[in-house]
């Protein structure tokens, strides 16, 4: 009687090909090759596998490790931290009496980060909050190194009369 053994994974190689990842987030599964030589010298690309850890866990390389069954793979893959890549402001409050400042919660950041993602921002200034003439006052607005600008208008001071009308 003869048999046939039984088909086992035997040895697995792990190839990563994708751009670096922003700390924290998952490397794109579609940018792994995996193949598995198999003990009748068969060999496959898989795509089910274990990935460890899940995540990056810092800037630089990062080794995470493949696994299939028994079998694991070590590949490196560069971790990115998390960075703003542009900024867009807008100036949503009233006009501004001259000689007054700007509310900074009247001015909404949205800043676009390397991940791809865009979310409103607190953390910025402003190159003067002090609206300095009537009409359009330009005001440049910072954050982590990127700008943008904002147009706040200047109106006069409302001069109230109180003698009006009394008699």
């Amino acid at each position: 009687v003869t048999g046939k053994e039984e088909r086992k994974p035997r040895s697995v190689f792990a190839r990563y090909n994708g751009p670096a990842v922003i700390v924290g987030n998952p490397p794109s599964r579609d940018n792994f090759y995996v193949t598995v030589v198999f003990n009748d010298n068969t060999v496959e690309r898989i795509t089910e596998f274990e990935l460890t850890p899940s995540v990056v866990q810092k800037e630089g390389s990062n080794v995470m490790v493949v696994s299939y069954g028994e079998l694991s793979s070590e590949v490196k893959i560069q971790g990115l931290e998390k960075s703003v890549v542009s900024i867009k402001a807008e100036y949503t409050g009233l006009p501004v009496v001259v000689g007054k400042a700007v509310a900074s919660e009247d001015i909404k950041v949205t800043a676009t980060f390397n991940d791809g993602t865009k979310d409103t921002v607190t953390n910025f200034t402003l190159s003067s909050s002090v609206v300095y003439k009537v009409g359009d006052n330009l005001i440049t607005v910072f954050c982590n190194g990127k700008i943008a600008r904002i147009n706040v208008r200047g109106v006069e001071a409302e001069i109230i009369d109180y003698s009006a009308g009394v008699q």
